[in-house]
């Protein structure tokens, strides 16, 4: 059997003298990659027709030397031993490639001939001990090894990112001996020149005392921390740096060439450097903070997330990404759903990672959590006991109410307000009239509510213009400019006369709902009684005809709705003519056979007074005869989700839920009907609790949440800041209650004891 060679057109390499031989992948996507590059080679592309390595071919033809791939291609392990000398076998990265080909080929894998080991100790030393008897270097018998240095401009920072170069510096640590004993009073200078087009001169630079083993924790030893310009770190915590070292080599350094962090690291291209904000100074060494900008802060709530067990992700620190060494990592600091991770291993390297960005101090998943949790109108205590049984770390129950307190409240606040205004501004170059329908709400059931919103919504586009936690939520469409030209409400006595007083050119009007509502809760009762049974099959046909009454006299004066309320009351018994001057008879046709009431009977006399009662009869005149508030209740059912009347809330988290509320609906109110495949609408068979038969509706699109976005975007816009309520909230109703004194707390105390079973 032959020897192995390279299957590349135009190499027959063998391994030895610095080649090596490495396999095909076996990943089906980088496999092609590599015989679509291979293809390419040849004599005039003699291989343009091979379709790669076959199972049963020979082992040339599945080979590939290592003169074909750039010196990035190889693992971090395998350039640090070359660039030490020592023998290993050689491994390439699991995303490598071969790109040269032809005269392109990379001849060595270093880019220049290092001297032999036992040549450069004792250059060294004897350098070393020049300087120690002179105080200064012999330029003429300095050993220097001068390599191209990246130029660190913007425009070229990208290229060296991506392709960084070789940079050599003439000290290897792992070379020096360990018993020569160095004097620390005393630094080690070497000669460096800089081929940077800025510079094009040699100047000296400071050198670097380096021990095979890391220094103490208490020792502060003088080392070199890379200071790129334009904020680009890369730091070791091995070498700490002092504010007066780095000023003196920024005055014996070009602006272009900075010391490097590790001599015997960079005989192969530097790692792609880590770009942070200006670098905090925490204890005489530089300390790389991950800090936000402007544009990733905005999309800061738009990254996925993910739930990462802890071992799973311990897992990611078991090597270290200077030496590939084994070390560990350990959770150093936990701050609410953030963490930070601490790895420090024998090399010295010391890397700390944080699982969260900041956003001015506070960690972006703890903020986001509690905007998630309002924004979504769940309860906070619910939420984070889910969290708690699942032993998933998250913020406290008292973060919560500071983040609601500072940052979400104020972010609710001025995005309704922006929100609200633009409506405002829509409905005042309308030409059509303002009609709105207003309607109340406690926020405990029961007589012993707290706070009791007011909300109106425009009967046109079914959009709530206005909230208040009193019962005039008008004034803030009257400061706003508006006139209303109609406003439809219950039959509540007050509201009567606050409309009658304060807006006498507005049309009041009542919702047939609520009159119906009302009429049929009696008739119920009446059914109960004895000898009524039969009202309760007329219930519906009656409360049937309340509505018709009022849609069918679009235009006319009320009394005419009235003329023809009153005629259900001869209807149910039969009688279908002679009703009244306005209306005469009823408009129906023939009718299929059904129970009626009997005339002068007991059931026929109380419901002849139930519907003629002569108030019902006033405010039946004042019926809507176009608009109906079910709009404005099917919000009320929204704010039920966003403030469940169960739960008790402060008068600012009252509020900004109501106003959640608002803006869900208003953005939901008008959505469109869901369309099959087929073009025909969507339906549902659904069967009410309030008849014994189903009921067929269209299904709506799926809901949309655009409005959360503009909340989220608000919070980190002011998360950080001094932010306050421009509402003030009103005192406790307690704050005009004695406080009682401790002696009358034990004597209620022992007056109350009950008895122990």
């Amino acid at each position: 059997m032959g020897r192995s060679r390279c299957c590349v057109g135009g190499c027959s390499n063998v391994p030895g003298n610095g080649i090596s031989l490495h396999t095909f992948p076996k990943e089906e996507k980088l496999r092609k990659q590599w015989i679509r590059s291979i293809q390419m080679t040849g004599s005039e592309c003699s291989r343009a027709g091979w379709q790669g390595p076959s199972k049963n071919g020979s082992a040339n033809a599945q080979l590939v030397c290592s003169e074909h791939f750039e010196l990035t291609m190889f693992t971090m392990t395998t350039r640090t031993k070359w660039s030490l000398g020592l023998a290993y076998r050689t491994a390439l990265k699991d995303e490598a490639i071969p790109t040269f080909f032809g005269d392109k080929i990379r001849k060595s894998n270093l880019d220049q001939v290092q001297a032999r080991p036992v040549v450069r100790k004792r250059e060294v030393r004897r350098i070393l001990s020049d300087y120690n008897q002179k105080g200064q270097v012999d330029k003429s018998t300095a050993v220097t090894y001068t390599d191209a240095v990246p130029d660190l401009s913007p425009v070229n920072l990208g290229d060296m990112t991506a392709n960084p170069p070789s940079t050599e510096f003439p000290v290897d640590a792992a070379e020096l001996d360990m018993d020569m004993e160095l004097d620390n009073s005393k630094r080690t200078v070497m000669q460096a020149s800089c081929a940077c087009p800025k510079c094009c001169v040699t100047t000296a630079v400071r050198g670097t005392q380096v021990n095979r083993r890391p220094p103490p924790i208490k020792r502060k030893t003088k080392g070199t921390e890379t200071l790129l310009e334009h904020h680009i770190t890369y730091s070791t915590s091995s070498t700490q740096c002092c504010d007066s070292d780095i000023a003196d080599e920024k005055s014996l350094t070009p602006a272009c060439l900075e010391v490097p962090p590790a001599p015997h690291l960079l005989a192969f291209p530097l790692p792609a450097p880590v770009l942070a904000s200006t670098p905090a100074r925490k204890k005489g060494r530089v300390v790389v903070e991950s800090t936000l900008n402007k544009s990733f802060m905005a999309d800061v709530h738009k990254q996925r997330k993910f739930l990462v067990f802890e071992d799973n992700l311990l897992e990611l620190f078991n090597r270290c990404e200077m030496c590939h060494l084994p070390t560990k990592g350990k959770v150093c600091n936990v701050q609410g759903s953030a963490m930070a991770i601490k790895q420090v291993c024998e090399c010295g390297h010391t890397r700390r990672w944080e699982s969260q960005p900041k956003v001015r101090g506070v960690p972006a998943g703890n903020i986001l959590l509690s905007a998630g949790i309002l924004f979504s109108g769940c309860s906070p205590s619910k939420v984070l006991r889910i969290f708690d049984f699942i032993n998933v770390l998250s913020i406290s129950l008292s973060t919560f109410f500071s983040h609601q307190r500072t940052v979400l409240w104020p972010a609710i606040e001025r995005v309704w307000t922006k929100c609200n205004d633009q409506l405002i501004s829509v409905l005042l170059d309308r030409e059509e009239e303002l009609v709105v329908a207003g309607d109340g709400r406690s926020d405990s059931p029961g007589h012993s509510a707290k706070f009791g919103v007011y909300s109106m919504i425009d009967m046109h586009t079914g959009r709530v213009v206005a909230i208040e936690l009193v019962q005039r939520a008008t004034d803030s469409l009257r400061r706003c400019g508006l006139s209303l030209a109609e406003i439809i409400t219950d039959r509540h006595l007050q509201i009567q006369k606050w409309i009658r007083e304060n807006l006498p050119g507005t049309v009041h009007s009542f919702d047939v709902w609520h009159i119906g509502k009302a009429v049929k809760k009696k008739l119920l009762a009446l059914s109960k009684e004895k000898d009524c049974n039969i009202v309760c099959k007329w219930m519906k046909s009656i409360t049937n005809h309340l509505y018709w009454s009022a849609a069918s006299s679009q235009g006319e004066e009320g009394s005419m709705i009235a003329a023809k309320w009153t005629s259900v009351v001869n209807h149910v018994q039969d009688i279908h003519t002679g009703h009244g001057d306005l209306y005469q008879q009823c408009t129906h046709g023939p009718l299929e056979p059904r129970e009626w009431l009997k005339k002068g009977s007991k059931a026929a006399a109380k419901m002849e007074d139930i519907l003629l009662n002569k108030r019902l009869c006033k405010d039946i005149k004042n019926l809507s005869t176009g608009f109906q508030t079910s709009t404005l209740e099917s919000f009320h059912s929204v704010i039920n989700h966003f403030a469940p009347k169960m739960t008790a809330y402060s008068f600012h988290g009252q509020m900004c839920r109501q106003y959640l509320a608002a803006l869900h609906f208003n953005e939901n109110v008008q959505r469109g009907k869901k369309i099959s495949k087929n073009g025909k609408f969507n339906l549902k068979i659904v069967f009410p609790k309030y008849k014994d038969d189903f009921s067929v509706k269209f299904v709506n699109d799926e809901m949309t949440f655009g409005y959360v976005k503009e909340l989220l975007d608000m919070c980190i816009e002011i998360c950080g800041e001094k932010n306050k309520m421009s509402t003030p909230a009103p005192p406790p109703l307690t704050s005009g209650k004695r406080k009682p004194t401790k002696v009358e707390v034990t004597r209620c105390l022992g007056k109350n004891k009950r008895l122990k079973y």
